[in-house]
């Protein structure tokens, strides 16, 4: 099958380094592995640093409108927007005029504020689209950034969940906010998690951190640097730790925001030489550091709508580290307490200590939860999460040649 997949956000570069642009990689090169032939669409391809198993055709940021003499951030803001729609535009005459000469069988799109590429030439070529949904993307540009053409990125949205053919969201809570925005119900939305490459992620990769001290146990983190992200309940939790068992240490792999407040609280609370930060990593580096991790955490706080389906969580997991994560969201479906993690309530540092030290101080459940967290990514790949979108496209259009 010849799939299109469509990237209209200029914000995740194919070849960028956050987990947006990991998970466009990793799901194009799954339908590569499955035997699809793909073409990427992209409004931002960036510097090439990994292998890619398809065809991109980047539209170029040479057709932009950004009147780059413009001061005010407002007045650039809504340039930026409108440069968006008109890049989306473009990159949907290139969508169909590809396909003039070498047609696709299945659009795929990740969903983004101004894309309507793939949903209106999915619907001018007849073409079956599946659209993935990682956010609710409005409410998250109203809170944390700035958005003018609120009415257009409205009605982009209430299009794409309304046309999709089939929609992938990453959680359940997506799924609701999915259902509550449509105008009917269809009954065409699927909830499809991240997942983890079991090729990068195993048990057999080398440890890449050492610590000092032979007999010091490592507490892990893996991500950016932000406060919705708990770092601030893990320093706590960890500090509090150890107070109480001082062979222990803590590699916070990753960067953002918060760096310089973590440092000032390392030093402030005198944890320089049990505390270390690798800052930003590149993702192939990864697997070794939570190797050598005895414990990863994913520490989040009480949100309000926790939507996420994090990668570390599932990165962690298939490493074979035990972990230890918030009891939120769509994490409580992948760990089951006691069985393969334990979970512990959002924000209480206590608990949060405590739980560390009882796996710790326990071999055997350190053992019996590490080797159960990698049974259970066993069927949670990128592969698996490919073929299930084939089937469902399939379903939908009750197509036996797809």
């Amino acid at each position: 099958m010849k799939i299109a997949y469509v990237l209209g956000d200029r914000g995740i570069p194919v070849f960028g380094t956050k987990g947006a642009s990991i998970h466009v990689r990793e799901i194009v090169n799954a339908f590569a592995k499955l035997g699809h032939e793909v073409t990427l669409f992209t409004l931002r391809k960036g510097p090439q640093k990994s292998d890619l198993n398809c065809e991109i055709i980047e539209i170029t940021t040479s057709t932009q409108l950004v009147n780059t003499s413009v001061q005010k951030v407002t007045d650039k803001v809504k340039l930026k927007e409108l440069n968006l729609i008109k890049l989306n535009q473009i990159l949907y005459e290139k969508l169909l005029s590809t396909h003039q000469s070498t047609p696709f069988d299945l659009i795929y799109e990740r969903y983004s504020l101004f894309g309507t590429a793939g949903i209106k030439a999915a619907k001018d070529l007849n073409l079956p689209v599946v659209m993935e949904v990682n956010s609710p993307l409005i409410e998250e540009q109203l809170k944390y950034r700035e958005l003018f053409h609120l009415q257009e990125v409205q009605g982009i949205e209430q299009q794409v969940f309304d046309e999709a053919t089939i929609i992938s969201a990453v959680s359940d809570e997506i799924k609701q906010y999915i259902c509550s925005k449509q105008s009917t119900v269809i009954n065409n939305t699927h909830v499809i998690p991240n997942a983890v490459n079991t090729e990068t992620f195993h048990p057999a990769v080398l440890p890449s951190f050492i610590p000092a001290q032979q007999d010091t146990k490592v507490i892990g983190f893996v991500g950016s640097l932000k406060p919705w992200h708990g770092i601030e309940v893990l320093l706590d939790a960890f500090q509090d730790l150890l107070s109480k068992q001082t062979n222990c240490h803590l590699l916070i792999v990753g960067d953002g925001p918060l760096n310089d407040w973590i440092k000032g609280y390392i030093c402030g609370s005198k944890m320089e030489s049990s505390v270390t930060i690798t800052g930003w990593t590149v993702h192939q580096d990864l697997p070794g550091l939570i190797k050598s991790m005895d414990i990863a955490v994913a520490p989040y706080p009480e949100l309000e709508h926790f939507y996420f389906s994090p990668l570390k969580l599932y990165e962690y997991m298939a490493i074979g580290t035990p972990v230890v994560a918030s009891r939120i969201g769509q994490i409580q479906k992948i760990i089951q307490h006691n069985e393969n993690g334990m979970l512990v309530e959002p924000g209480n540092v206590e608990e949060l200590s405590s739980s560390l030290q009882k796996i710790l101080n326990d071999t055997n459940k350190l053992n019996r939860l590490g080797l159960a967290a990698n049974q259970s990514t066993i069927n949670l790949t990128w592969t698996n999460n490919a073929k299930q979108v084939v089937q469902l496209a399939c379903q939908a259009t009750n197509s036996s040649g797809l």
